[in-house]
């Protein structure tokens, strides 16, 4: 199986999907970077005439952390908010004592948010390249009759090809961060991965429920980001591998699957009353914004139900996969 799996591996590394893949994340990502440090700049000139990055923000935290320890003072604060409150208050204590400006950008803060957004679109897409032609290309190079006259089961085989598109989408995943905090540390010149960080909201019947926020460190945010991006990246990956078996077509494959990303970008976005929507695999994708309670989908979603499903749709494709490859007469 070892063996199997390796060949996979080196199949899709042949094809050079690996630097297809580079390339794309170089240029995303340097884009992104360069947005946000224009966004940077121009919330500088917001704050100063001199468009100068040596403003004094430090009165304007100092002012916050006053408010706040004033507004802590009242008896009749709800707990949930005096959580938030402290929460802040040690972020505003940590930019102060690290001599950094609340607005400025950090490496670990910038690769969070940018992979938070690509899970919706530009993640998926990196899969379905790598899971597009994972066996409809066998089809249509004709290498399909050569792969199953081996002496092992259709079962092993296709496993193996599953197995190797897990662990490149591992990769691809990991790849994405290390890509991303290299690019912006060069940008911004701050790793910041000490910095406090709120998480653990909830989103209960539509609204954010904070009651269960706790303070972590970016490089904990981000592991937990990256490792809800694997998740669905799995998911993506064994769903295109149902796709590229049962259409036979590298072509059909890849638009299929780009179809439905963007119709579940519009279910989101112009059927969110409509209750089936929520049950559709692309409406649950980016659940690494349930984390910050920024999660914009269909009432009844929360982070738990969101993985459910993705998980079924997980389930079921690879279900659907073997029994389609080891059923079908596939030499026809």
């Amino acid at each position: 199986m070892i063996r199997l799996i390796k060949n996979e591996i080196i199949k899709m590394l042949f094809k050079k999907k690996l630097i297809l893949i580079i390339a794309i994340l170089l240029l995303e990502t340097s884009a992104f970077a360069y947005g946000q440090n224009i966004r940077y700049k121009r919330t500088i000139n917001g704050y100063t005439k001199n468009h100068s990055e040596n403003y004094n923000w430090r009165p304007l935290i100092n002012q916050q952390i006053n408010d706040i320890k004033n507004k802590l003072s009242y008896k009749n604060i709800k707990k949930s908010d005096e959580k938030i409150m402290k929460i802040q208050l040690e972020q505003y204590k940590y930019y102060l004592k690290k001599n950094i400006s609340p607005a400025a950008m950090s490496a670990s803060k910038f690769t969070s948010e940018l992979m938070q957004q690509s899970a919706l679109m530009l993640l998926p897409l990196l899969i379905i390249i790598l899971a597009g032609d994972i066996v409809s290309g066998e089809f249509s190079s004709k290498t399909i009759k050569v792969l199953l006259t081996r002496a092992v089961p259709r079962w092993r085989i296709l496993l193996s090809k599953y197995a190797a598109l897990i662990l490149m989408s591992a990769f691809v995943v990991f790849l994405s961060a290390v890509i991303s905090i290299g690019i912006s540390e060069f940008t911004f010149k701050d790793f910041g991965f000490m910095e406090p960080v709120i998480s653990g909201y909830k989103v209960v019947g539509g609204n954010v429920n904070a009651s269960n926020v706790i303070q972590i460190y970016q490089w904990q945010y981000l592991i937990l980001v990256c490792s809800l991006n694997f998740f669905e990246a799995i998911v993506i990956a064994t769903i295109s591998f149902m796709v590229s078996i049962l259409v036979r077509s590298t072509a059909a494959s890849i638009g299929i699957m780009m179809a439905g990303l963007i119709g579940g970008s519009l279910l989101r976005v112009f059927l969110t009353d409509w209750p089936l929507a929520k049950y559709f695999f692309a409406v649950n994708l980016q659940t690494s914004q349930y984390l910050t309670g920024n999660f914009k989908g269909v009432p009844g979603m929360n982070l738990v139900f969101s993985i459910c499903i993705l998980g079924i749709w997980a389930a079921i494709s690879l279900v659907v996969s073997f029994f389609a490859f080891t059923k079908r007469d596939v030499l026809v």
